[in-house]
């Protein structure tokens, strides 16, 4: 057993959380596989328009 724990993990493929490929797989975003343009625009505006009503 090592200390690193992420020697323990695949190296590529669908198992490994970090890659594009696994991602695609988990269904999740992350550094490798941003969310889509506009989601993170809609989320922007909805922010900035909650922020500037307070």
């Amino acid at each position: 057993m090592s200390l690193d724990p992420r020697k323990d993990d695949p190296p590529m493929g669908k198992g490994d959380k970090r890659s594009k490929r696994g991602k695609l797989f988990r269904k999740s975003y992350g550094k490798s596989r941003p969310k889509p343009r506009k989601i993170r625009q809609d989320k922007a505006a909805a922010a900035a328009a909650a922020s500037s009503e307070s």
